[in-house]
């Protein structure tokens, strides 16, 4: 009979670990069966991201401060993603960098593509997560960059200006990403 109960709970285990892999590796899969449009994905993953990650200079009980600079790629879902959040986390949104300086997080929308902005410059800091949706971001000097491909929104982490920062990835996300700048 123990072995019985040891046997269920390794599957009921192995299932849990294997669902988890599936919403972090293909959160668009998951999301045909719920409808969910590309930036309630985007949303969800960037809340995702921000709870896999640990910032070395911000004390816990203070919230998480996401800057989204340029017009909003999320449609309002991001308000949504963070309200059910299980840390405090709040949102800034401006088309001036000068603006989004307190920030832990920046989401660059592609609205900025072409702006004569230095968004990876040093005014935003050696611990912020700057994370954007534009062809080639992260090989740019973002830290994470979104991209669709097959019908599915999937991450990339350029590894150099990661370990450059003082913040850290849980080890699942890392394994889940893609990674540039090695």
């Amino acid at each position: 009979m123990r072995k019985y109960n040891f046997q269920i709970k390794v599957i009921v285990g192995l299932a849990l670990a294997v669902a988890l892999a599936v919403v972090v590796t293909n959160p668009l899969a998951v999301a045909k069966d719920a409808k969910l449009s590309e930036s309630q994905i985007k949303a969800g993953l960037l809340v995702k991201i921000i709870q896999n990650t640990s910032w070395e200079s911000r004390p816990g009980a203070e919230p998480i401060v996401v800057g989204v600079l340029g017009a909003d790629p999320f449609k309002g879902a991001l308000e949504e993603m963070v309200s059910q959040a299980k840390q405090p986390i709040s949102v800034l949104k401006s088309d001036i960098l000068d603006k989004l300086s307190g920030c832990n997080v920046v989401y660059v929308s592609s609205s900025m593509d072409g702006k004569d902005v230095d968004i990876f410059g040093g005014l935003l800091g050696a611990d912020v997560l700057i994370v954007g949706e534009s062809d080639g971001f992260a090989k740019n000097g973002g830290t994470v960059e979104f991209f669709v491909k097959n019908n599915q929104v999937k991450f990339k982490v350029n590894v150099k200006k990661y370990k450059s920062l003082k913040l850290r990835f849980s080890p699942q996300l890392l394994k889940a990403a893609g990674k540039v700048g090695k």
